[in-house]
C-alpha cells in the first residue's frame, strides 16, 4: 500500500511531467511558426545577381493571384433561439499565375498550392460573418441536415504585401525575375510576418513560460512545507497543484491555437438570428 508521502511525491512528478510537456510543446510550436521567416532578410530585388535567392520583399499583389481558403461546417445550435455554430474543417492557400510588382520590376508568380497566404484579420472576420438574412435562412436549412452545412470561404489578398520565397534571377539579356517552388511554401502576407513572429515569441518567452513554470514551482514549495503532506500549508499546495494540473492543458491548447501560422488558424463562429 502506498504511503501518503509516496503518493504525494508521485503527484508532484505527474504535475511537473505535465507542465514540462506543455512548455516543450509551446517551444516546438513557436519554432514551427518562426521557420517561415527564419534566415530571410528584406531585399531589393534589383540588387540580386543571377541565381536563386530565398528572400523577403515587398510587392504589389494583383487581384486573382493569392487566396486563403477555409472550410467551415455549420450545425444548428440547440436552444430556443435559432443559431448556426460553425466548426473549423480545414484551411489551405493557393496562388495563380500573375506578375507581382516590386521596386520597379515584375516578379512572375507560379500557379501552386504550396503557398501560405496570411490575410488581414478584419477581412477574414468579414468573410466568415453572416452577410444577410437570406444567407442565414439557407444556412439554417442546411445545418439541420445530419451531415451539417459544409461551407467554403475564400479570402483574396491583393495590394501591398510582404512576400517570402525563392526568386530566380536570369539575364537573357535583361534580368528576369520569377518565384519558384523550392520545398518551402511561398508566403504572401498583408502584415509583416516578422512582426507576427516577434509578437508571439514575446508571448511565449515573457508571459506563458514564466507563468506556466512559476505556478507549479510555488505549489511544490507549499506542498513540501513541513509537516510534508500533513500540515494545512502542505495540503493547500497539493490542492493548488491539482487545480493547476486541470487548467494547464487547456492553457496549452489555447496557446497552440495562437501559435498556428495565420494560414492554418482555426476559425470558428456563430451566426445568430438577425431578426
Amino acid at each position: 500500500m502506498l504511503t501518503l508521502e509516496l503518493m504525494g511525491l508521485l503527484a508532484l512528478v505527474v504535475l511537473w511531467g505535465n507542465t514540462l510537456l506543455v512548455a516543450a510543446a509551446a517551444v516546438r510550436n513557436l519554432r514551427e511558426l518562426a521557420a517561415h521567416v527564419r534566415g530571410v532578410k528584406e531585399t531589393t530585388l534589383s540588387s540580386l545577381g543571377p541565381g536563386e535567392h530565398r528572400v523577403l520583399f515587398r510587392a504589389e499583389v494583383p487581384h486573382k493571384v493569392a487566396f486563403h481558403l477555409l472550410e467551415q461546417l455549420g450545425r444548428l445550435a440547440a436552444g430556443v433561439q435559432r443559431a448556426v455554430v460553425w466548426h473549423h474543417k480545414g484551411a489551405s492557400s493557393r496562388l495563380t499565375a500573375g506578375a507581382l510588382a516590386s521596386d520597379g520590376v515584375l516578379v512572375q508568380c507560379p500557379t501552386t498550392s504550396n503557398a501560405a497566404v496570411w490575410s488581414d484579420s478584419a477581412e477574414l472576420r468579414k468573410a466568415v460573418s453572416c452577410p444577410n438574412s437570406s444567407e442565414f435562412e439557407e444556412a439554417v436549412v442546411q445545418a439541420r441536415k445530419p451531415k451539417g452545412y459544409l461551407r467554403p470561404v475564400e479570402v483574396e489578398v491583393a495590394g501591398p504585401a510582404f512576400v517570402i520565397g525563392t526568386v530566380r534571377v536570369s539575364e537573357s539579356p535583361t534580368k528576369q525575375y520569377e518565384l519558384v517552388e523550392s520545398g518551402d511554401p511561398i508566403l504572401i502576407s498583408v502584415t509583416d510576418p516578422r512582426k507576427i513572429v516577434r509578437q508571439k515569441t514575446l508571448i511565449v518567452w515573457l508571459l506563458f513560460l514564466p507563468i506556466v513554470l512559476s505556478i507549479p514551482a510555488g505549489c511544490t514549495l507549499l506542498a513540501l512545507s513541513a509537516p510534508v503532506f500533513e500540515g494545512w500549508l502542505s495540503k493547500l499546495g497539493g490542492l493548488l497543484g491539482l487545480l493547476y494540473f486541470l487548467l494547464v492543458i487547456g492553457a496549452g491548447t489555447r496557446l497552440r491555437d495562437l501559435l498556428l501560422p495565420p494560414h492554418r488558424q482555426l476559425i470558428r463562429g456563430v451566426w445568430a438570428d438577425p431578426r
